[in-house]
């Protein structure tokens, strides 16, 4: 099972999120549902470094992936980007309960 868990300030912001675990739906190479929550999660990642050029600090190994924005968290592009991945997870964890478990 995938558990992700994201991280709010104290003005209720999205300030990061940690992936941990694999779903295994499937074999290794043929896993749908994990290949789409690290694509998903990886993608945002990329859009916070890249797009929205936000500060911040992450780690990424095998079945871990965890970001924390260490500044700007209220940015608009910022909170864009960390909501669609919060209803995303949110909504492959209602599709998938078995696989996925999202906390706050």
């Amino acid at each position: 099972m995938v558990e992700v868990r994201f991280f709010r300030d104290q003005d209720n912001f999205i300030e990061g999120f940690l992936f941990r675990g694999h779903t295994e739906s499937a074999p290794h190479g043929e896993d749908v549902i994990c290949a789409g929550v690290s694509a998903t999660a990886q993608a945002v990642l990329l859009g916070l470094l890249e797009v929205v050029e936000a500060d911040v600090d992450f780690q990424k190994e095998e079945g871990f992936l965890e970001c924390r924005v260490r500044e700007g968290t209220g940015e608009r592009g910022v909170q864009v980007l960390l909501n669609t991945l919060y209803l995303a997870m949110q909504r492959m964890a209602h599709d998938y309960p078995r696989y996925l478990k999202v906390q706050e």
